[in-house]
C-alpha cells in the first residue's frame, strides 16, 4: 500500500476505528468478564456493549494499542511506515513523519509494534531443508 492509497482509505480517526472494528469482529469477540458473545457495537463511543453483563470493551482493549492515548491513526500511519521501509525507521524519524512533539510515546508505541510482530513471527517456523544465500 503506497501512502496516497493509505490516505485514501484511512483519511481519519473514524475510518481507522471502524477497520479495526471490522478486523477485530472478524476474528470473534467475546465479552472480556462473563465470556458471553453476545455484544452489540456502540459506534458513537466506539465499544461493544454485552448484552448479557452490560460490560463493555473498547476498540483498543485487548490489542497493542491497550491502554494508549495515541489516536487509531497514529498507531496505523506507524504499522504503514515500518512495514514499507527496507530499513529500520528510528523513533525520532517516526516522531518527525507523525508530527508529533515528544519522543517517548512513539518509542513505546513502536517498541509495542515490534513486539507484536516477533510474537507474530514465532507461530510460523521453517521446516525441511533451508538454504540462505549471501545478501549484499
Amino acid at each position: 500500500m503506497t501512502i496516497y492509497e493509505f490516505n485514501e482509505r484511512f483519511p481519519d480517526e473514524h475510518s481507522c476505528r471502524m477497520d479495526m472494528k471490522e478486523r477485530r469482529e472478524k476474528e470473534g469477540l467475546t465479552c472480556k468478564k462473563c465470556g458471553s458473545s453476545d455484544l452489540h457495537f456502540l459506534e458513537s463511543r466506539y465499544v461493544w456493549h454485552c448484552n448479557n453483563c452490560k460490560h463493555r470493551t473498547t476498540i483498543k482493549s485487548g490489542t497493542v494499542m491497550h491502554d494508549s492515548k495515541l489516536p487509531v491513526r497514529v498507531w496505523y500511519q506507524c504499522m504503514m511506515l515500518m512495514m514499507m521501509t527496507k530499513k529500520a525507521i528510528s523513533a525520532h524519524e517516526m516522531r518527525r513523519q507523525l508530527g508529533m512533539k515528544n519522543y517517548r510515546p512513539v518509542w513505546e508505541m513502536m517498541h509495542k509494534i515490534r513486539d507484536a510482530m516477533g510474537q507474530r513471527d514465532d507461530r510460523y517456523g521453517l521446516q525441511g531443508m533451508v538454504e540462505f544465500d549471501e545478501g549484499h
